[in-house]
């Protein structure tokens, strides 16, 4: 019944019809989402302009649980609720401005990683289940699970292309009893950028080289992919070709520049850079040029990427 319950709960939200404006309905043009970190137990989910000249807070629920990543759905409704960490391994969906959020794994394996499907019907995830991290896909009511991967590696940071049809994401073969999932990217794990179709089919290894690559994603006009890696000493971003040719450094610094993000027209790329021990968030084009600055705080801000 609770099940039943709670896929009518869903089904209401997503054919309702669009309520109230948000706090991110006030700036204007293109947003980016942020995670904003203002204590050490919270998280919230904030918006900056393009420009950085406008800034608002979307979270009206007083914080979550810092362990927590959040990530908004393309069409605001939802947020995903992920755990860093095994003493709350599940995946959970919650109505945006709701306090109430839903189970979606219900303690089947370790669960991290959500990303939806640009379309917002789909899921992608990692989960750890007898002893292996793979891939899985479900619906958004947690239903129509699907395993991906078969491996005895890692996979995981797992992203949709713009249609739907392809899954970009990286593999690796460390793993330690503090960290089962392999979140916590070290200095010795050497991640590689693979790439499949949604069913799992046509697994292939796109960078093929020393040096960690991680956090993958597609241009949204299937072109290229855009990664950070540590190929060159410390954590840059890059982009390459779909088939991992053609490879170009586009930032250079010496701090860590990571979790690079696509606009959706494909001409600026968001990440997150530290500044002064600070992690804020950066834009910049395609080909590396005209980079800025978007957030200017003592609080990290985490985990940029543009509403869809």
């Amino acid at each position: 019944m609770k099940i039943i319950l709670n896929i009518l709960f869903i089904l209401l939200v997503i054919l309702s019809c669009v309520g109230p404006e948000s706090k991110e309905d006030t700036i204007t043009g293109p947003k980016i989402y942020f995670n904003r970190y203002p204590t050490s137990n919270t998280v919230e989910v904030w918006c900056v302009s393009i420009d950085g000249k406008q800034e608002k807070r979307v979270s009206t629920d007083g914080g979550i649980k810092s362990d927590y990543r959040v990530i908004p759905s393309p069409n605001g409704k939802f947020k995903i609720l992920s755990s860093y960490f095994e003493s709350d391994p599940d995946l959970y969906i919650r109505v945006t401005g709701s306090q109430e959020k839903i189970n979606l794994t219900k303690g089947i394996g370790i669960n991290s990683d959500p990303v939806f499907s640009h379309d917002g019907s789909m899921i992608v995830y990692k989960s750890k289940r007898n002893n292996n991290v793979d891939l899985y896909t479900m619906k958004l009511d947690g239903f129509r699970v699907k395993r991906l991967t078969t491996t005895d590696l890692i996979e995981s940071n797992p992203k949709f292309s713009q249609d739907g049809q392809k899954i970009v994401y990286t593999t690796h073969g460390e793993k330690s009893e503090n960290d089962p999932l392999g979140l916590f990217d070290d200095n010795d794990s050497d991640y590689e950028i693979y790439l499949m179709d949604v069913n799992g089919n046509n697994q292939r290894n796109l960078t093929k080289r020393d040096g960690s690559d991680n956090f993958p994603e597609f241009s949204p006009d299937e072109i290229h992919i855009v990664f950070q890696s540590r190929r060159d000493g410390n954590e840059e971003i890059y982009i390459m070709d779909i088939d991992g040719s053609n490879v170009k450094r586009l930032t250079h610094n010496g701090v860590d520049d990571i979790h690079p993000h696509f606009s959706p027209d494909g001409t600026k790329i968001v990440y997150q850079t530290q500044i002064n021990k600070n992690r804020e968030i950066m834009i910049m084009d395609t080909n590396g040029d005209n980079k800025k600055r978007l957030t200017k705080n003592r609080i990290d801000d985490w985990y940029p990427r543009f509403e869809i």
